[in-house]
């Protein structure tokens, strides 16, 4: 395939904001090398503030900043 999803990350609220979420990202594109023209997507929810700043802190960047049809962004890795 061209690229690999990230569809869902869900950090229980009590254990946010100590760097859970973005070392499970982390590991998880580690564990799936990309090929040449491969690359990681993420889609999420125009309204999910808290989303799009994680993805964006870690290096996501958007792939369009228009929302589609159904009020989702797509993001890549950059």
């Amino acid at each position: 395939y061209p690229y690999y999803f990230v569809t869902d990350i869900a950090v229980k609220p009590s254990l946010r904001n100590q760097g859970i979420g973005s070392q499970v990202l982390r590991e998880l594109v580690k564990l799936h090398p990309l090929k040449s023209g491969q690359s990681w997507k993420a889609i999420v929810n125009a309204k999910n503030t808290e989303a799009k700043s994680f993805l964006e802190k870690n290096g996501w960047i958007f792939e369009l900043e228009v929302s589609d049809k159904h009020g989702m962004l797509t993001f890549k890795l950059k």
